[in-house]
């Protein structure tokens, strides 16, 4: 029974395609496809398999970095995005600019 239900998830998850990652509609998976060898892979597309030794190596960078680093980074960018929403109301037609008010200038007209 559990065999017969081995073979049958199996059967259906190679009808499913990857919703992320590598299928057959990756351009280093359709180049390495079309080459024979991993030399001519080389040859052919070598700014393909240069660009994703690239993303590799800055993937393992950012996660190198840990959860503690891009927590940081991530409440920075909120704070900067609510203190850019505070700077101008739409409620208002004119600019708040941080907590600053503008003053109009007083004509010797409306002082009189």
């Amino acid at each position: 029974m559990s065999r017969a239900l081995a073979i049958s998830a199996r059967e259906i998850s190679v009808d499913i395609p990857p919703i992320v990652g590598w299928n057959d509609s990756t351009p280093l998976v359709k180049a390495y496809k079309n080459a024979d060898s991993l030399t001519e892979l080389w040859t052919e597309s070598k700014w393909l398999v240069i660009k994703n030794i690239f993303d590799w190596m800055i993937t393992a960078i950012a996660l190198s970095l840990g959860s503690p680093f891009w927590f940081d980074v991530i409440q920075k960018i909120l704070k900067a995005r609510e203190s850019i929403k505070n700077i101008s109301s739409p409620d208002d037609n004119e600019p708040n600019l941080g907590g600053i008010e503008m003053r109009k200038k007083s004509t010797p007209k409306e002082a009189a």
